[in-house]
Order: structure tokens, then C-alpha cells, then sequence
């Protein structure tokens, strides 16, 4: 509820989940078993932002730790449900805030230091076979995931980079792997039309 917080994450339940989302992927894995499933949030919970809503807002610096704990549990919860994921984004679009539907901003410094310092870490001692990408957004802002690449130890933590198809060129993704050969790019959104 509004005005209240959960950083122990007691409340955590993915039940809502359950009839819908879990039930397609359910079907769809039954279907074919080796399709791999990415995650991506459009918004930490709005007790974790500054704009204490799903609405707007960027990341508490207090909330790093338990943001990251949401992903370990929501990790969790999906493969006891028989959906194993097999990547997650930080953040959809972390550059663009929309301003009637839940989104959240998050810029290059704040990604790296949330992966860097806490998801990264959070994830190599809780054991998970998820990966994580950075970015997970357009091509004609590939600054951000070079930003957050070159910091080694975030780089460490992190398969490759998400890439979405609405601004720039696919050849980003060529400058993208001619920088860091050893990591992989994934286009995780594109559809068309305006």
C-alpha cells in the first residue's frame, strides 16, 4: 500500500502471475522446450523509486539491495513454478520514463553501480544460471551499454547487451561486438509499425 515499504520483501508473491503469464509460458514451453525466456521489469516497485509510484521515478539508492533481492526471489519463484529464466534486463528502456504507464529511468552510472555492487554479487552468491544483460534498449543509444561496459567489474557480472530496433541501425550491433568481442548482443524488442 501506499506510503508503506517492504525491503525484507515479505510480501512478495507472484500470484497474480499465475493464471496468465505463467500459464502461456507453460504452454509454450510444453510446446517447444528450448525456448529461453528473458526478463525484463518496467518498473521496480514503487516503494523503491523516487517517485514513490510505478509511474516515473529512478531506483532509491537504498533500494539496490533489495531490488536485487526481488530478482533473486522472482528467479525463484518462476522455476519452482517451471519457468526457468533464462536472462534478465536491469530495466526496460532505462532511458525513456513514460509518464501514463509504469516505467522507470535508470542511466548508464546507475545501472552500472546497481549491477556492479549489488544484482552482479547478489546473483554469483545465491548460485543463479541466470544471466544478465545490460541496457535493453535502442540502437542509437549505445553509449549507455559501452558506459557500462567498461567498468570491469559491472563487465564481469554480465553476459552481453540487449538491444531494442526503434532509433539507429542495426550496425550498433557491429560497433557494439567490435568493443567487446567476448560478450553476445541480443535483440530482445522490435515490432513494427508507429
Amino acid at each position: 500500500p501506499a506510503g508503506q515499504t517492504d525491503p525484507d520483501l515479505k510480501q512478495f508473491s507472484i500470484a497474480r502471475d499465475q493464471a496468465y503469464i505463467i500459464a502461456v509460458l507453460g504452454e509454450a514451453l510444453a510446446i517447444n522446450p528450448r525456448l529461453k525466456i528473458v526478463a525484463t521489469p518496467w518498473s521496480a516497485p514503487g516503494w523503491m523509486k523516487t517517485s514513490d509510484s510505478l509511474i516515473d521515478g529512478h531506483l532509491l539508492p537504498t533500494a539496490y539491495g533489495p531490488f536485487a533481492n526481488y530478482f533473486v526471489k522472482f528467479i525463484q519463484a518462476y522455476q519452482a513454478a517451471g519457468i526457468p529464466i533464462y536472462a534478465v534486463t536491469m530495466q526496460n528502456e532505462p532511458l525513456y520514463i513514460p509518464k501514463d504507464y509504469p516505467g522507470m529511468g535508470m542511466s548508464s552510472l546507475e545501472q552500472t553501480t546497481f549491477l556492479r555492487d549489488k544484482l552482479g554479487p547478489i546473483f554469483r552468491d545465491a548460485h543463479l544460471k541466470t544471466k544478465i544483460m545490460v541496457f535493453d534498449h535502442n540502437w542509437n543509444l549505445i553509449e549507455y551499454p559501452i558506459a557500462v561496459m567498461t567498468d570491469p567489474k559491472a563487465a564481469n557480472f554480465t553476459v552481453g547487451i540487449a538491444t531494442h530496433c526503434y532509433g539507429g541501425t542495426p550496425a550498433a550491433q557491429e560497433e557494439l561486438h567490435s568493443r567487446f568481442p567476448d560478450k553476445g548482443i541480443w535483440l530482445t524488442e522490435c515490432s513494427g509499425g508507429d
